[in-house]
């Protein structure tokens, strides 16, 4: 796959280039002290475009700002962007943990587990 940094025809049609600020919804497992079982949650992170990459689609790789996650590489496909797990806006990424959220406590095996944290509704 050929590298490349950025192109007139992303930046024209998909208003990005390499630099730009995305943000990425991923699950996330932490646990409460004394309870044995994991608990889920869906949280938002502020990632930033490292390059494109074009083959058979055009993709990108996204690093994570965050300290504590800064080796967590992603790749993302161009069309990918404001659909599945990568926005160009916090707004759009907290509706869609918020989607992500509902449907997954309202799946049957949830229904006596407390509620998700809900850290994207800040």
């Amino acid at each position: 796959m050929d590298k490349f940094l950025s192109s007139n025809y992303i930046s024209k049609k998909y208003g990005i280039e390499a630099g730009s600020t995305v943000y990425v919804v991923r699950e996330h497992l932490y646990y409460i002290p004394g309870d044995p079982i994991p608990r889920q949650e869906f949280c938002i992170y502020e990632a930033q475009i490292e390059y494109f990459r074009k083959g058979g689609y055009t993709d990108f790789k996204t690093k994570i700002k965050k300290p504590a996650l800064q080796n967590n590489i992603d790749f993302f496909k161009l069309t990918d962007l404001d659909n599945n797990f990568v926005f160009s806006d916090k707004r759009s990424a907290a509706l869609f943990a918020k989607d992500l959220t509902d449907k997954f406590e309202a799946r049957s095996y949830r229904k006596n587990c407390p509620m998700m944290r809900r850290t994207w509704a800040v």
